[in-house]
């Protein structure tokens, strides 16, 4: 019974032992893994997110009508045959003076 006994704690320690290392060496792979993991995941929710604004971003721009608003208020682009007229701001209004008035009747009051 000794030498069963011996074999069975001589495979227990190795099985232990084996155990401890596994554990130490792929544990924390295993931990780093799943926050790959999870970062990764946040990621993709954060790109498909952004795809698809930019989704229907892209639609609204295929709109002729769209396109012809941008195409008039950002570039001043016009259709054949239009004519733009632009109005000018008038002549500035002369400012009333802040300086004390200047010549022989300044002092007669």
């Amino acid at each position: 019974m000794t030498m069963k006994r011996a074999w069975l704690m001589l495979l227990a320690s190795v099985a232990l032992s084996v155990l401890v290392v596994v554990h130490s060496m792929g544990g924390a792979n295993v931990l780093g893994a799943r926050r790959s993991l999870e970062s990764a995941r946040t990621h993709l929710a954060q790109l498909r997110s952004e795809n698809d604004a930019l989704q229907r971003k892209a639609a609204m721009l295929s709109s002729p009508s769209v396109i012809e608003h941008l195409a008039h208020s950002q570039y001043g682009l016009v259709k054949p045959g239009e004519q733009v007229y632009e109005i000018l701001p008038g002549p500035a209004a002369p400012q009333p003076s802040t300086s004390p008035p200047v010549g022989p009747s300044a002092g007669a009051a």
